[in-house]
């Protein structure tokens, strides 16, 4: 799943007055709760509007914040799209709001999915990098949306919840490039 570039995006506003050490930015908070819930403590993300983008006219329903396990959708898609993401993801608040927008982190992580010896990848010394993943159908089957224990950047949707996207006239996702997520 990759985000179209014809909509205006959003990116994390960690601390727009300094540059934050890694190990306080949201990516890193994000890593640390892969596959869990945000505590109760947690008030919310500061998210913006992409300067770079805003010579685009439209907002999307769905939009991916850089590698992470976080989306922002709109009222329309939660409408649409809750009985695929209750319980396999957490709504969080955007602060301060964007109306009509919510962030979604996404909690449902599947492990041992990868067929490797389907699958693109390298080995490095951190381990191995999956480009072109080949999922197991038995592992992922009633999984609508979920990570990866192997890969922590990327978000995958089920068919039928992308064809759930688009019986819904929903916008933001170019769900038309789905290689990356055959299942052998």
């Amino acid at each position: 799943m990759c985000g179209d570039d014809s909509y205006r995006d959003m990116i994390f506003n960690d601390n727009p007055q300094e540059d934050l050490p890694w190990d306080q930015t949201y990516y890193a908070l994000l890593r640390s709760a892969f596959g869990k819930p945000l505590g109760d403590n947690f008030e919310g993300f500061k998210i913006i509007e992409n300067p770079d983008g805003k010579r685009k006219k439209r907002y999307a329903d769905i939009l991916i914040i850089s590698a992470s396990s976080v989306l922002v959708v709109s009222d329309k898609a939660i409408d649409a799209l809750w009985k695929y993401f209750d319980n396999t993801c957490q709504l969080i608040k955007i602060l301060p709001p964007i109306k009509g927008y919510h962030a979604l982190h996404v909690t449902n992580v599947v492990k041992d999915a990868v067929d490797w010896s389907k699958s693109d990848y390298r080995n490095n010394n951190y381990g191995k990098v999956l480009y072109t993943p080949s999922l197991k159908e038995n592992v992922v089957y009633n999984q609508n949306i979920f990570m990866l224990e192997e890969d922590i950047t990327r978000i995958f949707f089920s068919d039928e919840l992308r064809k759930k996207y688009e019986l819904s006239e929903l916008k933001g996702l170019d769900l038309s490039s789905r290689s990356f997520i055959s299942a052998s």
